[in-house]
């Protein structure tokens, strides 16, 4: 958003997204004992200067979006430098809130596949560990840790889930 003034969202756990395309995944692993975190390893796959034509509907690059190639070592300098300013929001609970605001899985019809579970229904919140809180049809309750998380569109305007859109 800041480097390029493109409209980047945040899709439920870990996806980029422009104009409903992915452009960048992001891995964490953290290690903690009760309120202590000893660390926490974040790894950005970012697609910069590449395309790719026969996945053009779902996934995008910085190049594709901006029309232009970019510098890598611009890029990552930049990168770095707004990771470090951004540092002491990473240690407040502020960091869940502008999740939520960026976040384009909230208050959509979602399907979660998740290891030996698939939850369908409405995204409709994130809790303090991450997990995206679902209300099914039935209007029970779910939480899912981690898993694909497909947007659905609806099919007719009185159904509530309907055909599979993946975004």
């Amino acid at each position: 958003r800041k480097l390029f003034g493109l409209k980047a969202e945040l899709k439920w756990p870990n996806d980029v997204l422009i104009e409903g395309r992915k452009v960048c995944g992001i891995l964490a692993e953290m290690d903690a004992e009760m309120d202590v975190v000893n660390f926490v390893n974040v790894g950005i796959g970012i697609n910069a200067n590449t395309s790719i034509p026969q996945f053009e509907k779902t996934v995008t690059s910085l190049k594709d979006a901006l029309g232009r190639e970019i510098s890598r070592k611009e890029f990552l300098s930049a990168l770095l430098m707004e990771i470090e300013r951004q540092q002491p929001l990473l240690m407040k609970a502020d960091l869940l809130e502008e999740w939520k605001k960026l976040s384009v899985t909230l208050n959509k019809d979602v399907r979660i596949l998740s290891p030996g579970e698939v939850i369908v229904g409405r995204a409709i919140d994130i809790d303090t560990t991450g997990a995206l809180i679902i209300k099914e049809r039935n209007g029970s309750l779910k939480k899912a840790m981690a898993g694909d998380c497909i947007h659905l569109r609806k099919e007719a305007p009185n159904t509530n889930v309907g055909a599979v859109s993946r975004q």
